[in-house]
Formats: C-alpha cells, structure tokens, sequence
C-alpha cells in the first residue's frame, strides 16, 4: 500500500505541474483548444490521483493496516459504538493526513471551476486554473518532499512483533484521545473545506489582473463558491468552540491559541472580501479592495498552515516542527504577496476606483471602515500570534501575548465594527438624508431599545453583583481597579446595545423586503420569503447573518467578560456541600471502573442547588486512557443549561488531601453564542444553496 500511495502522489504531483503549464500555454491564442484539453486532463488525472490516495488511507484505518505508520500512530482507541466514525477521521487526525485531505480538496475546487468553461470568459478560466494548479504542485510537493508529510512512510520493521502486533514504543500509538469526539470528526474537515475553497478567489483575483480583466466577471465566477468556503469555514470555527467547551473541561470555547486564532485571521478577511465583492458587483467599485484581499485571505490560509506546521509559534494544537514546509509555505505566502502587488501597480490604471467617498454618513464610507476594521484586526491578530517567533526590534517580539491582551484589542474593535453593521444597511451611497435615515430607522430602534432595556437590566442586577463577588474571591494582585471595573461594565451595556440594534435592524430589513414583495407580487408572506432568499440570497443572507452577529455579541458580552470561575475541593461524604458561584454542590457519590478497552473512568455525582431550589445533578467525570501518565487525562464536564446561564462542572482529580477537585464555571448568556453560531451557519447555507432563476 505505501508503494501505491506513493505512486499517486508522484502521479498528482506531475499530472498537476503538466496541467499548469497546459493551461499557460491555451491562454495563448495558437493551438488554445489543444492546451486547453491537456490541461484539463492534467487536472482530472490529479484529482483521481489524489482522490485514489485519500481512499488508501481511509482503507488503511478500517482494515487496521498498521504496515503505514500514519495508521499505526492515529488509530483510534475509543470502544463506542460508532467507532467508525473516528476511523474516517483518522484520515485527517495527524498532520500527514490533514495535509493530504486538504491537497485533495484544492484539487477537487479545480474541478468545480471547470464549470466556468459554460460561461464564457475561457481566457480567464484558463490563468485562474492554471494559478491553482500550481498551488496544487506546492500542496503537493510538500507531502513529497518532506517524510514528516507522507502519510505512506511504512511503519519500522522493528516495531512490528512477529504476530503482527505493534512492539515497543509503539503500542503507545493511536490517535489522540482528545479527538475522539463527534465535533471533532467533523471541525477539520469543515476547516480544510473552507481554506481549500478560498484559493479559487485567489487564483480568479490574480488571473483577472494577469488578462486584464478586471469587469464584475472573476468576481461572478468565483463568488459561490467563496461563499460557499465562508460558511464552511464558519461551520468548522463555531464546531472547534463546541469541542473545546464539552470536551477540555475548563469551561471556555475560545482561549487565544495560535491555530485558533490561524482559522479567524482567513475568516475575518473572507468576511471583508464579500463586503467588497458586493460592492464590486452592484457599482464596480472596491476594485483594489477586492484583489487584495483576495491574496490576504489566501495568504493567511496558507499561515494557518505555516503556524500549525513550523513549530514556530507553541499551541496546543500545533504539529511537530518541520522545515520542509516551513521553507514551502513561506515560499507561497511570499510568492502570493509579491504577485498581488507586482500585477496591482502594473494594472493601477485599471483598477482605478470610479467613485470616492463623499461623506462620511454614506454607505462607501461604512463599507471602507468595515474592511479597514476588519483587515487591521486579522493583521493585528496575526502579528500578536506570531510575536514569540519574531526578532527583537520589533514591539513585543519573543513575548507571549496572555489572553487580556487579545481580549484588549478585539472587544472596542468588535463593538464599533458591529455598530457600523447596524447603520449600514440605512445608509445611502455617496451621501445620507439625515432625516430619511432616522425615519427608516425608527421601528428598529424603538423595538432595539426595549430589548435594550431588559438585557441591561438582567447586566446590573445579576451579571455586575456576580462579577464583583468573583473579583472580591480572587486573591492575586492583578485585580482591576474602580476605574477598570468601570470601564468593563460600561463596554459591556454599549455591547449589548449595539446588538439589540444590530439585532432588530436586521430582522426589520428583511421583513420589510419580504411585506414589499408580497405586495408587489401579491403573494402570501410565506411565499415571498421563500422567494427573497432565493432570488436575493445575498442581501437576505447578509442581514440574517447582521443578526446572527447581534446574538453573538449578547453571548460573548455574558460568557466572556461576566463568567465566574471557582475551583473547590469536595470531601467524599455523602451530604458534604461547598459552596462555589453562588451555587451549592452536594456529594452524593463517587463511581471508579475500568472500560472494555481498558480506560479508567471516575465519576462523581454531584447535586446543585441555590437558596433551596434544586438545579438537578451533574455527573463529572476523569478518564485515565489505558497505558497513558495521569497528565494525559481527560476531563468530561457535566452541564446543567438554563436559557440566561450554563452550570459547568468539571472534575479535575484529586487534591493532597484526598478530596475532589472540582471546578465550576457560570458562563452567562451562553446559549446566545451556541444561537448566533447556529443562525451564523443558517445565513451561510442559504446563500449557496441551489436556486432557480424563477419561481413557478
């Protein structure tokens, strides 16, 4: 099997090169046709290629293979029922496999745009493929190149027994035990969809400047499908947030990490991209927006892999470091840049903006503050991840940004990025009628200041006393001061009115469009709301995603800047009880037994109560994976969800004292992140789901 996968690398790796140089040669206009032929097989023969090897491995895990040394190491060991399910995943549970799966998918966007061939503008297609065969190449050549990469790299003679059993060191392997858990069957994947799919904006970006085409056409051809790798893309985030909080056991869905932060540096560019992609398509305005953050959004894909891969930059989530792709991916990183702005000053007549701002209360103004706002934080962010691995002249360089830090940043910036969303759609081009925007204004703001009204009133009557009783628990000398605290809690209630505005703004957008149509076709509102997200999907999706924003923003202000966290030892009485968050645990009992796949599982039951109210019973619980050190453990908290809080209870062992370490979050509002998230994915759906031209 590790000769035959090989042999298909090898295959994709030259099928992709040929199908490159196929494709420059058709964009000339001798022998176009024949060319162009070539290159469309180089490119089937690729995806086959890859596809073929992708189906070798995912053979390799069910048959339990352990000849490939990429199988022996990620092969699940968890005994559930649907444990099939993990062997899928295990075709990207490591690095060499994640990076083959994520070859293919690039693979398998090359294939979609052959589709484009129907809609004219062939010598466009042909440089945009031919850009993204050559990024295949690359992809490629670094699953090639490098050992650390190749999934067909056979397992050591001398660590296979004579019954075929993994010896040695060995029987240590098998896939993480962290990621054996459905969210993390499907967050990967979704992810690689996503950065796989961003390439294809990229390469049309970059083909339209190299043909001199820069008309609404690259932006028609390859806008699906960037939506498309949007939502996908938001898919894998919001599933990352939903692993981390059930399965890490510290109560939190987002902590900063460095591959964390690679996924919403892209997401964030994306995000600017369609803005200007809008812009592009309804006034051919935007023109250098557009371009450039097409190679942004591309370029930080490719960092995100960089991060992951280089070993430069320390996170939880990273892979071992390897130079082969440090010095590749650094290579398209730079490569990208430098084409971008090469083809942009040789093009800049083309390129020329056909309209300027004129006011600042105007709709050019606040879709340029929203790309500015949202470029500048994925570049501050990437700069604050990469701060460890930078030289000394540079601000903060070698340092380690703590989460304060980032949270700094990201929270006055995320709140004037969501006030400019709220205002936008009312605003006007050029420049607004004071008094026709406080007029379309009105009936969102009156309903956004009642909704206003009642989360501020649940902020200082149960969110403020909750936080002021965990600061007074804290010991250390990093408390905030008044002015601080202040501050903290007047940003919160400016947060929560920015979403109740963003919120009701939105909805009253699109159900102002939906009653328009009705009445403008005589149709039942059910009809004409259907019939606005399928002949409209981008101005419907874009204000429900507008609101999905707002319930966002509710959740983060609760389960980010209100959450109370305590640790507590339990003594092991029936009837013992601690007090913690304003809550009361009562032991009720302990349960240690051994799994049929040898694990070592303890669960504690525990009851929760607050001023006599029964609140149910948690069951927390530590797993001790069968021949791994007691640091290896895995925590599986237990939640009690109520509507404007969740109870996170968490058991983390056992204190000196013999007593259970429990650790209990109250993450308030919640459940507004897990609904924004869910409408977030719904908005991104709609707007790439097959429509029809007509409705009958």
């Amino acid at each position: 099997m590790s000769m035959i996968g090989n042999f298909s690398l090898y295959a994709a790796f030259i099928a992709s090169i040929l199908s490159g140089i196929s494709f420059l040669l058709a964009s000339s206009k001798a022998s176009q046709k024949y060319f162009q032929q070539a290159g469309v097989l180089g490119l089937l023969i690729s995806f086959v290629a890859l596809f073929a090897a992708c189906a070798l491995i995912v053979v390799g895990f069910f048959t339990y293979d352990i000849s490939l040394q990429y199988v022996a190491q990620h092969y699940p060991k968890d005994a559930i029922s649907l444990k099939w399910l993990y062997v899928i995943s295990g075709l990207w549970g490591g690095r060499e496999g994640s990076l083959l799966f994520w070859t293919f998918l690039i693979s398998l966007f090359s294939l979609l745009c052959l589709r484009n061939f129907n809609k004219g503008a062939d010598k466009l297609n042909l440089a945009a493929l031919m850009i993204v065969q050559i990024v295949l190449a690359l992809f490629i050549g670094t699953l090639i190149f490098s050992s650390s990469n190749n999934p067909f790299v056979p397992t050591p003679a001398h660590l296979i027994g004579p019954e075929g059993q993994l010896i040695g060191p060995a029987r240590m392997w098998g896939m993480n035990r962290l990621l054996e858990h459905w969210a993390m069957v499907l967050h990967p994947p979704t992810l690689f969809i996503g950065y796989a799919g961003l390439t294809i904006p990229f390469a049309y970006a970059m083909a339209a400047l190299i043909v001199k085409d820069v008309s609404k056409t690259w932006v028609f051809l390859s806008e699906r499908l960037t939506v498309f790798s949007w939502a996908l893309l938001t898919i894998g985030i919001a599933l990352g947030a939903v692993w981390a909080y059930v399965v890490l056991g510290w109560g939190g869905f987002w902590g900063w990490d460095p591959v964390e932060n690679a996924s919403l540096l892209s997401w964030l560019s994306s995000t600017a991209m369609l803005h200007s992609f809008s812009t592009y398509r309804q006034r051919s305005s935007y023109k250098t927006w557009s371009f450039v953050l097409a190679a942004v959004s591309f370029i930080f894909v490719v960092m995100g892999t960089f991060i992951t891969r280089s070993g430069i930059v320390q996170s939880v989530h990273a892979f071992a470091e390897d130079q082969v792709s440090t010095i590749i991916f650094l290579a398209i990183m730079l490569l990208a840049a430098l084409l971008c702005a090469v083809l942009l000053v040789l093009r800049k007549d083309l390129v020329k903006e056909e309209d300027d701002i004129e006011s600042l209360f105007s709709k050019n103004a606040a879709y340029y503050l929203t790309n500015v706002l949202l470029l500048a934080s994925a570049l501050l962010l990437a700069y604050l991840t990469l701060v460890p691995a930078l030289p000394a002249p540079l601000p903060l360089a070698g340092s380690v940004v703590d989460v304060s830090t980032y949270e700094m940043a990201a929270r006055p910036i995320g709140i004037i990025l969501l006030a400019i969303c709220a205002v936008c759609p009312l605003l006007a081009w050029s420049k607004t009628n004071p008094r026709e925007f406080l007029a379309d204004f009105k009936p969102a703001l009156t309903v956004g200041l009642i909704i206003f009204v009642a989360l501020i009133a649940h902020q200082y009557i149960n969110l403020v006393p909750n936080y002021a009783h965990h600061i007074a628990a804290e010991t250390n000398m990093l408390n905030p001061s008044d002015l601080e605290q202040i501050y903290h809690h007047v940003l919160a209630s400016i947060a929560l009115l920015v979403a109740s505005l963003l919120i009701t703004n939105s909805l009253y957008l699109i159900l102002r469009d939906v009653r328009r149509r009705a009445q403008r076709r005589d149709e039942s509102f059910a009809r004409a709301l259907v019939g606005h997200f399928k002949l409209s999907p981008a101005r419907a999706s874009g204000f429900l995603t507008h609101a999905a924003m707002g319930l966002l923003l509710i959740g983060l202000v609760g389960s980010s800047m209100y959450i109370n966290h305590q640790i507590v030892n339990v003594a092991e009485v029936p009837g013992q009880a601690v007090e913690a968050g304003g809550y009361s645990l009562i032991y009720k009992n302990t349960n240690l037994h051994e799994e049929s796949n040898g694990d070592q599982v303890l669960r504690a039951a525990l009851a929760v109560s607050k001023d006599g109210k029964s609140y149910g019973e948690v069951v927390p619980s530590v797993v001790i994976p069968k021949g791994m050190m007691g640091a290896q453990q895995l925590l599986h908290a237990d939640i009690i969800s109520h509507p404007l809080e969740d109870i996170f209870v968490a058991v983390q062992g056992y204190s000196a004292n013999q007593e259970l370490v429990v650790s209990l979050n109250i993450n308030p509002l919640i459940n507004f992140v897990w609904a924004g998230s869910l409408l977030l994915i719904i908005s991104g759906v709609l707007a790439v789901i097959p429509r029809r031209k007509k409705l009958g």
